[in-house]
Formats: C-alpha cells, sequence, structure tokens
C-alpha cells in the first residue's frame, strides 16, 4: 500500500472530479492514503468530503 499526494490542480479539470477520483482509490485498494496540497480556500469548499476506515 502506499500515499499519494495530490499537488496542483488541472485548471481544465473541475477540481471537485479530480480530488473524487482521487478519493476512490484507497477503497478500491490501490493505496493507504491520499493528501491534497497547494489547494487554496475555494478549492477545499469544492472538493468532496470523504473519510475511509
Amino acid at each position: 500500500m502506499s500515499f499519494y499526494q495530490f499537488q496542483r490542480p488541472d485548471p481544465a479539470e473541475p477540481y471537485a472530479d479530480s480530488v473524487g477520483a482521487i478519493c476512490d482509490l484507497p477503497a478500491g485498494g490501490v493505496m493507504f492514503m491520499a493528501g491534497n496540497s497547494d489547494a487554496d480556500v475555494a478549492h477545499i469548499d469544492e472538493a468532496p468530503s470523504r473519510q475511509y476506515p
């Protein structure tokens, strides 16, 4: 298992779609944790809120 760090948002893609896809990876067993950096308040407000056990 591994950790994935989402570094830079792609301005051509909706932020919520990018983060949503990353949030699905731990549930699929692809990685253990996902992190996020270089996001401003608007990005964080737009991102889906998900937690996994």
